[in-house]
C-alpha cells in the first residue's frame, strides 16, 4: 500500500543518508547528511501513524506503485556521489534532485490512480518537506 511504499522510502532514505555521512570526512557534508537521516526518521514515523489510522480502503495498493522504483536505489553508492560534491552548495543541489525525483514518481503513481481519495493522499505527499525542514534547522 501507499504507506508501506512511502515508509520504505524513508527507511531507504535513512540508510543512505547514513552512508553518505560515513563516507565523508567534511563536517559540513556530515550535518547536511545527518540532518536529512532525522527528516527521514519523521516522515517515516508520520507515516507509519497515517497507516495506523487510516480506512481499510486507504491501505489497498495503489495501481502505480508496482512501476516505480526508489529513487533512493539509484544513488546508492555514497563514492560516486561525494566524487561529485565539492562543497555544501553541490550537496544541496543532490539534495533538490533526489527530492524532485520523489516527488515526480508520486505523482506518477497517482495519475495512474482510480481511487480518489488514494489519488489525493499520494499528492499530499511533500518530499519537499525536507527541504523547509532543513533550511529552518540550518
Amino acid at each position: 500500500n501507499i504507506y508501506d511504499f512511502a515508509m520504505s522510502i524513508e527507511k531507504s532514505g535513512m540508510k543512505f543518508y547514513s552512508k553518505m555521512v560515513e563516507a565523508t570526512d567534511d563536517p559540513g557534508l556530515k550535518k547536511i547528511f545527518s540532518m536529512m537521516i532525522k527528516d527521514e526518521e519523521f516522515l517515516f514515523q508520520q507515516y507509519e501513524k497515517m497507516c495506523e489510522k487510516a480506512p481499510k480502503r486507504a491501505l489497498k495498493e495503489a495501481r502505480g506503485l508496482a512501476e516505480e522504483t526508489n529513487v533512493f536505489a539509484e544513488e546508492l553508492d555514497p563514492q560516486k556521489v561525494l566524487a561529485k560534491i565539492d562543497n555544501d552548495l553541490d550537496a544541496y543541489r543532490f539534495l533538490m534532485a533526489v527530492e524532485e525525483k520523489l516527488y515526480k514518481m508520486y505523482e506518477k503513481v497517482a495519475e495512474h490512480e482510480e481511487d480518489a481519495q488514494l489519488k489525493n493522499k499520494l499528492l499530499e505527499t511533500d518530499p519537499g518537506e525536507a527541504f523547509r525542514v532543513l533550511f529552518d534547522k540550518s
